[in-house]
């Protein structure tokens, strides 16, 4: 496939998101098990390891936002996915049998490389990089990265599951290392090719000043830093659980795991009718109409014992959750400029991060201890969530660049 038009290389950057996305983030939830196996840890430590792992990669986002503005995005991006193959590596040697390769310290430390690289190479940079680097197009660009990115969820349950029940822990990590090898080199060669353009590159030395912002952005800020970071609660908390939630459900594994893969998808659908007819539209008024539908199907989700309906659900949330990925990495745009947009989402990215980092460990605690609960839980963050995105719309946007 061809890049567009632009010299932004974004088929690349959304083949990457994919890699990274896909196999630093959700390959957690069947390596668990068989982590758990071969370390004697409890799958519910291993989960708490990983959030905590997460939480520390939190801290780090603002310099992460940082080092994409002042060095480049692809930089960034592809010594994520060298940092995600080395911690994949040491996931894969606890099968090994060393006490050294089996202790709570191996693992963390594992899971700490793995979350780093996730949060160097998936969307929070993929995005600035099609801000820095083509700003006017931003919208388009990002819609087609998530465009891949919807289908990362699906790749990567439907290929793990199968081949770590088949092959093991330790062939299964080095098939995820070959490959985000593979998105190492292919970043390499974009980001060799375009080195010597500093211009195109739009490499930025400006800092993020809080105190220099105006009153609009500060307020903006604060609203999609809220937003963003009970989507990404919600998020994580809720995937993650829906293979168990639907085993429980339907007493069958492969039915969860069917009914789990359906919305990765149906965000392609989502990004389309986005790219399509989105893009004439505001988006933070496309953002909302998504937010109904993603609350309709969590609702509906887990209070239906009918596998159609659980399907329909699962659709709906796709294409929802589809278009405020889009949502989120533009809106910011709106009202900042590319100068300074990596560190703008750094900022917001480490409440998201932390966000991210607590969903799969409170999420896992709460549908242990009362499904009810973890059902009100979910829904009501995510109405919360699209109260705050609600609030963005009376802001005017300040980036000249986008003007509306």
């Amino acid at each position: 496939m061809k890049e567009n038009n632009s010299l932004f290389p974004v088929h690349t950057i959304g083949i990457v998101t994919i890699i990274g996305y896909g196999f630093l983030f959700y390959t957690i939830a069947p390596l668990k098990e068989y982590i758990s196996l071969h370390t004697n840890l409890s799958e519910e430590l291993i989960l708490t390891m990983f959030s905590l792992a997460l939480l520390f990669q939190a801290l780090l986002a603002p310099r992460i936002g940082k080092w994409s503005d002042h060095h480049g995005s692809l930089v960034v991006i592809k010594y994520g996915l060298l940092l995600g193959m080395i911690g994949s590596i040491f996931i894969g040697i606890t099968e090994i049998d060393l006490f050294i390769f089996k202790n709570v310290f191996w693992v963390f430390i594992s899971m700490f490389l793995i979350t780093l690289g996730l949060g160097m190479s998936t969307y929070e940079v993929a995005f600035n990089a099609a801000v820095q680097m083509d700003e006017i197009n931003s919208r388009k660009n990002i819609s087609i990265i998530t465009f891949y990115g919807a289908v990362a969820s699906t790749i990567t349950w439907l290929s793990i599951y199968p081949l770590i029940y088949n092959v093991g822990l330790f062939y299964t990590c080095l098939f995820i290392s070959i490959i985000l090898l593979i998105g190492y080199v292919l970043v390499s060669s974009k980001e060799m090719k375009y080195k010597s353009n500093k211009e195109y590159l739009n490499e930025s030395k400006l800092l993020f000043n809080w105190n220099e912002l105006n009153k609009t952005q500060k307020k903006s800020f604060f609203y999609i830093t809220i937003s963003s970071s009970l989507q990404n609660f919600f998020f994580v908390a809720f995937t993650l659980a829906l293979v168990n939630f639907f085993t429980e459900t339907f007493n069958d594994i492969s039915i969860a795991v069917l009914l789990a893969s359906i919305y990765g998808p149906f965000q392609l659908v989502g990004r389309y009718l986005e790219m399509k007819i989105g893009k004439h539209y505001d988006a933070r008024y496309t953002g909302l109409i998504a937010f109904l539908f993603v609350i309709f199907s969590i609702f509906t989700a887990q209070f239906t014992n009918n596998i159609f309906v659980a399907a329909i659900s699962m659709a709906f949330f796709g294409m929802g959750h589809g278009v405020l990925t889009i949502t989120y990495g533009y809106v910011t745009n709106l009202y900042f400029e590319s100068q300074i947009y990596g560190q703008a989402k750094g900022w917001m990215a480490l409440s998201r991060s932390i966000s991210f980092a607590v969903g799969p460990a409170v999420g896992a605690f709460l549908f242990a201890y009362n499904l009810n609960l973890f059902t009100i839980t979910i829904v009501i963050t995510a109405i919360l969530s699209a109260f705050s995105f609600l609030l963005i719309i009376f802001e005017k946007p300040t980036n000249q660049m986008h003007e509306l």
